[in-house]
């Protein structure tokens, strides 16, 4: 069997996983009792929809919402949102920096309760290349999306087998925005949208079985083309 197709396969979860944010572009599944137990979310990337935070913020109105992104303007905020015109890297330089510098100069503390949600063009691999995994862990759960993972296999699956020490997936979806490759027989997106849960706060109970996308939570992010299988089966 792939490795690949090792690496990234789902576990099943107690409660309902649900879609924050439109049928297209910019939704990603979560599960519902992390937006209830979360005080911290940082999100990078957010282009021109924001509509992620917003819906969480009615779920849970008491989570401070810091949003990153170097290349828009400051979009119509919510109570409890704030914007940065500053961009996603492993450390400082220019406009762009670590959320863990972003952590500090946000006078906050790791040991609150974030979601770290991350499309930030690539900008994953730097962040998580240059800072151990350790500083990583306490996170309540994280949203990623790679970027062309072909082109880094075997930097990709280091990243991901450090983050398995922590953290376990739940749900993952292919953008169709980008392709497909075969790895050892493994059909696999080359932009990946992963949600991942803290091990020490949610029990991961045995993997899955199952065939991406989901009817009712999966929607393709181009419209116009079919959206991506999966095939854990």
């Amino acid at each position: 069997m792939s490795i690949l197709k090792t690496t990234l396969r789902p576990y099943k979860i107690d409660g309902e996983l649900i879609r924050l944010s439109s049928r297209h572009d910019c939704g990603y599944i979560i599960n519902k009792e992390v937006i209830k137990n979360i005080n911290r979310c940082y999100t990078y990337g957010i282009g021109s929809d924001i509509s992620f935070e917003n819906e969480m913020l009615d779920i849970n109105p008491y989570i401070k919402t810091y949003l990153y992104d170097h290349a828009v303007s400051q979009p119509t905020l919510k109570p409890n949102m704030t914007f940065f015109k500053n961009g996603l890297s492993g450390h400082k330089e220019g406009e762009l920096n670590s959320f863990f510098n972003h952590v500090i100069e946000n006078k906050d503390s790791l040991n609150e309760k974030i979601l770290l949600k991350i499309d930030a063009e690539g900008a994953e691999y730097p962040l998580f290349n240059e800072n151990s995994i350790e500083l990583f862990q306490n996170l309540e759960a994280m949203i990623i999306e790679f970027h062309y993972i072909e082109n880094q296999l075997d930097n990709f699956l280091k990243i991901l087998n450090d983050i398995n020490k922590y953290f376990f997936i739940v749900h993952i979806h292919g953008n169709n925005c980008a392709g497909q490759f075969n790895h050892e027989g493994f059909i696999c997106p080359s932009v990946p949208e992963i949600t991942f849960l803290n091990r020490k706060r949610y029990e991961p109970l045995g993997f899955l079985s199952v065939k991406y996308p989901i009817a009712g939570l999966d929607y393709p992010n181009n419209p116009n083309k079919g959206d991506l299988e999966i095939d854990f089966l």
